[in-house]
């Protein structure tokens, strides 16, 4: 009896073992950022999940906009980004960067990117995604623990802007009212 006992265990065991493994090998994660980073522009562009359109994004839409919040964009195309920086359609809009209102230290509801044109004063929509990555450095430097969700990020099609120079605005969307902050960054769209 013993025995029997053992190889229905046995049995059971490997079957378990084997049932984890396949959910496992199903629910693999995604590639990790550094092999997106190997990827050739072209195909950066291509997998955009978001594209710029002169139309407010439902949640800005019919509002009063006001300047507020905090805001800076760091990275840009997986590059530092200082004041300004060339941009073309088959790069794409790979964008990083921190967002909050220091009023009621919080992090906004929502992030868009706003690109005005410097020419005619045109405007260019995408929404951001919260950014999984922990931002300790913000919380730290602004001496606000709730400050470590204020990561952002925007992987857009950039094809519908026209050539030419944009300033870039962080619209966030804070207690329902649209705030723009201004982190004094621009792109020169070449194509």
């Amino acid at each position: 009896m013993n025995m029997k006992r053992e190889l229905v265990l046995a049995v059971g065991l490997a079957a378990a073992l084997l049932t984890g493994c396949e959910k496992k090998e199903a629910g693999a994660p995604a590639p990790a950022p550094q092999q997106e980073a190997a990827q050739p522009a072209a195909t950066a562009a291509a997998t955009a999940t978001e594209t710029f359109s002169n139309s407010l994004p439902a949640p800005l839409a019919g509002k009063k906009f006001q300047p507020g919040g905090k805001a800076n964009a760091e990275l840009l195309n997986k590059k530092k980004f200082e004041k300004i920086a060339d941009v073309s359609s088959e790069d794409g809009f790979e964008l990083d960067g921190w967002a909050f209102d220091e009023k009621s230290k919080s992090v906004p509801e929502t992030v868009v990117i706003e690109l005005v044109s410097s020419a005619d004063g045109s405007k260019y929509y995408a929404t951001a995604s919260r950014s999984t990555r922990k931002r300790d450095d913000v919380a730290k430097f602004f001496k606000e623990p709730a400050f470590e969700k204020a990561g952002y990020q925007v992987n857009a099609d950039i094809k519908a802007v026209p050539p030419g120079e944009y300033e870039i605005i962080v619209v966030q969307l804070i207690d329902g009212k649209p705030n723009r902050a201004y982190p004094a960054r621009k792109i020169n769209k070449l194509n």
